[in-house]
């Protein structure tokens, strides 16, 4: 077993001591050239990698640069109705207790601009909301549904998206694309307008057009400043998914039932899972029926 990690995260020390005393390879850079049975990846770090048997990603931007490979045997984590537990419940409730921790929480009657509105985006939107914040979303019109409780601008009006960004109190980008602000958006406008920027995509979506320092936490993942990310009892699930996933692809390989291109996880997998999480943690029969409500994953 191999453990890897993007260069910009610094992992937890104690945690690759003890990898390494179970004799597990623990190293931040992978040669492309290198072979494995399976790979478990994230954000496509390791898409260049031959797989005897296949890949599991767990990100939206790494499943769009999967998708771009039809001849590859992969799982897309990140289509389950498990990843909404970590992104609509798990990663706005980091990104709360971030401004917290940075004292920038105050957001009562502030306006504040999302950019997607996609799981990430529903989840932040809905946590600055009780946050008493003023919400203005922006993404594609498919995206909402007439009964929103809260602006939104239709991503390709870019007028109308600047006029927002020098209004807003702060800017939070949460679509999954790389690079996102710089190459669609007049930079010099978010460079010099007084509102707080934060990334919330697991990929830098401001781009190298806007300085680091401009931007909470230098363009990457405004919750990778705490110590626990995600709580634990939110990334649990689609982390045994995620695990489960390596399983199911392995034993599919021997038994010669592979499956070109994309597939989502076994609905009975992911049931199974999602029931344990429901009866520990005493999740609300609304916020179930959310979770379980059925979507259609597009790329």
């Amino acid at each position: 077993m191999t453990v890897s990690w993007p260069q910009e995260i610094h992992p937890d020390p104690d945690t690759v001591t003890l990898l390494q005393q179970c004799n597990i390879d623990c190293r931040p850079l992978i040669d492309p050239a290198e072979t494995f049975d399976i790979v478990l990846d994230c954000t496509g770090q390791h898409r260049q990698n031959v797989s005897r048997c296949g890949y599991i990603e767990l990100t939206r931007s790494g499943a769009m640069l999967y998708a771009r490979n039809p001849d590859k045997n992969w799982i897309n984590v990140d289509g389950s109705r498990i990843k909404k537990v970590e992104t609509i419940l798990g990663t706005p409730d980091g990104f709360i207790r971030s401004l917290r921790q940075l004292g920038l929480d105050q957001l009562d009657g502030k306006p504040c601009l999302v950019f997607g509105f996609g799981k990430v985006g529903k989840g932040i939107t809905a946590s600055l909301k009780h946050q008493g914040a003023i919400v203005t979303v922006t993404d594609f019109p498919g995206t909402f549904s007439s009964n929103n409780n809260f602006d939104f601008i239709d991503c390709r009006q870019i007028n109308r998206v600047m006029q927002a960004v020098q209004k807003t109190h702060l800017i939070v980008t949460a679509t999954g694309v790389e690079n996102l602000i710089s190459q669609q958006y007049p930079v010099e406008d978010f460079i010099n307008s007084k509102a707080i920027l934060a990334n919330m995509g697991a990929q830098d979506e401001y781009g190298d057009a806007i300085p680091k320092a401009r931007v909470l936490n230098q363009r990457l993942p405004l919750n990778f400043i705490l110590q626990e990310p995600t709580q634990m009892k939110y990334i649990d699930p689609i982390m045994t998914l995620y695990s489960a996933c390596g399983l199911y692809m392995l034993e599919a390989a021997e038994s010669g039932q592979l499956s070109t291109g994309m597939q989502l996880p076994p609905e009975k997998l992911e049931q199974k899972i999602l029931d344990c999480f429901f009866i520990q943690h005493g999740i609300p029969s609304n916020i179930q029926k959310g979770l379980l409500a059925e979507y259609r994953y597009t790329l």
